[in-house]
C-alpha cells in the first residue's frame, strides 16, 4: 500500500473510532442556540478537572454564562450535576445533564431576572440532545 493509501486508511480508522466528536456535538448545540436567536459566543475549552474531569468548554449565551462538559457516559454526567451547581455560586442558574453532556448556566450579571432566557437555553439544549 502506498503512502496515500496509508493516510486514507489512517483517517478512516480515526473517523470510525471517534464517532461524533466533542467539537461536532458542541457545534451542533451552539448552532441550535443561534437558530433560536439566543446569540451564543464561541465555547472555548477549559480545564475540566473542577467539573469531575469532564471535557469542558465555556462561553455565554444571551448574557448567561455557560459551561458545557462531556463525560464518558450518562451516569458520570448526571453525577457531575452536583458539582456544576456549586460552580453557580450566588447567581441564578442551573446544572442539567442530558445524555453524556452536562450544561451549567449562571446569570452572574443579572441579564435574566425572570429566568426566561435560561429556560430557552435549556429547552434548545434538551431538544438538541
Amino acid at each position: 500500500m502506498g503512502r496515500r493509501g496509508l493516510v486514507i486508511l489512517f483517517a478512516a480508522v480515526l473517523a470510525g473510532a471517534c464517532g461524533k466528536s466533542d467539537d461536532a456535538q458542541a457545534q451542533a448545540i451552539v448552532a441550535a442556540w443561534q437558530k433560536a436567536g439566543l446569540e451564543p459566543s464561541a465555547l472555548e475549552p477549559i480545564d475540566g478537572k473542577p467539573f469531575d474531569d469532564g471535557k469542558c468548554r465555556t462561553g455565554s449565551v444571551g448574557g448567561i454564562d455557560v459551561t458545557m462538559c462531556e463525560y464518558k457516559d450518562a451516569d458520570a454526567a448526571k453525577r457531575a450535576e452536583a458539582v456544576g451547581l456549586t460552580k453557580i455560586g450566588d447567581a441564578t442558574g442551573v446544572a442539567r445533564a442530558e445524555g453524556r453532556v452536562m450544561l451549567v448556566l449562571a446569570d452572574r450579571r443579572g441579564h435574566d431576572p425572570n429566568g426566561r432566557t435560561i429556560n430557552r437555553i435549556l429547552k434548545v439544549f434538551s431538544e438538541t440532545k
